[in-house]
């Protein structure tokens, strides 16, 4: 079973301060560089057979910290570790950890089902939701399938049009519960949640390097907030959608909400303008330009811009070499984005 080895006691998780076991099964401290970073142990054989099987599964490489969490849920709560946070804010553990739990081992689910566990209505193929509580959900954002290194991410629950994505730590899952836990007055009674060995204060550091890591990272300004990458060489690779972001959400809204037929032909024919301009960056090698430009679209959440989000994005995941992304995109689409029960195990 995927996520089975038990061997670990109290699991490591980089930046963290998870504490490791050696092979005398003494505890290593903490590094004197910060309290919350702990070196990450070489890959066991049984863990990197797991992180290989999903990738398999999901088309995404995963980091070892999201083993390494997951360790740490089934130390404290054996029994029902996607639960073992639930105290706060009813969290709970989806998605990849579902299926590390073993729950689809008795069940017959087709691949496109398994990659849209948990997948709701504005993921990106580029999101990936692992946990969910009652005010919204965190996952990790790769910029392309491959990526070793993803971001965490948190999306509230309350926008169904044009969600606010915000950078919320590393590949490190404690960030979330930091995350939520911040601004409580009494956080050392949440201390529990955390490893002995980590620094709660040094979490809001590592959120804020993550952030500013990010805005120096992206390029372009994609409405969800967190940019996009895509190779740029000698000002070739990203072009900007439009000169002005609000004046063009502004028209996603009006062609997703009027129901005045007039004025829905005059904004379609103003977005085909755009999406021509899209086709052109696209035999000026600006690939960058629809891939943002389909970001916008699909987060919209308005259903008339489904299909013209799905051509837009899987050219552009295809033009990028990101073909696992158009995969993801083909399995929501087909089996819906809007369906009722985004779990495929409650459904």
């Amino acid at each position: 079973m995927p996520g089975s080895s038990n061997g670990v006691k109290r699991a490591r998780i980089n930046e963290s301060g998870i504490s490791q076991k050696g092979n005398n099964g003494s505890t290593s401290q903490p590094s004197k560089k910060s309290k919350i970073v702990s070196e990450t142990s070489k890959l066991s054989d049984t863990d990197a057979k797991i992180l290989t099987e999903l990738e398999e599964k999901f088309l995404c490489k995963h980091p070892q910290e999201i083993l390494d969490f997951f360790n740490w849920a089934k130390e404290l709560n054996p029994k029902e570790p996607t639960k073992a946070f639930y105290e706060v804010n009813k969290l709970e553990l989806v998605g990849v950890f579902d299926y590390l739990a073993g729950k689809f081992e008795n069940m017959q689910i087709s691949e496109k089902q398994l990659l849209t566990h948990y997948r709701f209505l504005t993921d990106l193929p580029e999101f990936q939701t692992l946990i969910v509580y009652d005010g919204g959900r965190f996952g990790y954002w790769r910029d392309f399938p491959e990526e070793a290194e993803p971001l965490l991410v948190h999306i509230p629950h309350k926008d169904e049009h044009f969600p606010k994505l915000e950078i919320a730590g590393t590949s490190n899952l404690l960030c979330a519960i930091y995350f939520l836990l911040k601004d409580q007055a009494h956080l050392e009674k949440y201390a529990k949640f955390f490893p002995e060995t980590a620094d709660l204060n040094g979490f809001e550091n590592l959120i804020s390097d993550a952030q500013k890591a990010r805005k120096k990272k992206a390029v372009g300004k994609a409405m969800h907030g967190v940019g996009i990458w895509v190779p740029v060489k000698n000002d070739v690779g990203y072009r900007p959608v439009t000169d002005s972001i609000a004046s063009f959400k502004k028209d996603l809204i009006t062609m997703g909400t009027t129901k005045d037929d007039a004025v829905k032909e005059k904004m379609r024919k103003k977005i085909m303008e755009t999406f021509a301009y899209i086709q052109m960056g696209n035999d000026e090698l600006d690939y960058g330009m629809g891939l943002e430009f389909g970001h916008d679209l699909f987060i919209s959440g308005y259903e008339c811009f489904d299909k013209m989000a799905k051509n837009v994005l899987a050219t552009a995941y295809r033009l990028l070499k990101r073909e696992n992304f158009g995969k993801i995109l083909e399995a929501q689409m087909e089996i819906g984005r809007r369906r009722e029960n985004v779990s495929v195990i409650e459904s």
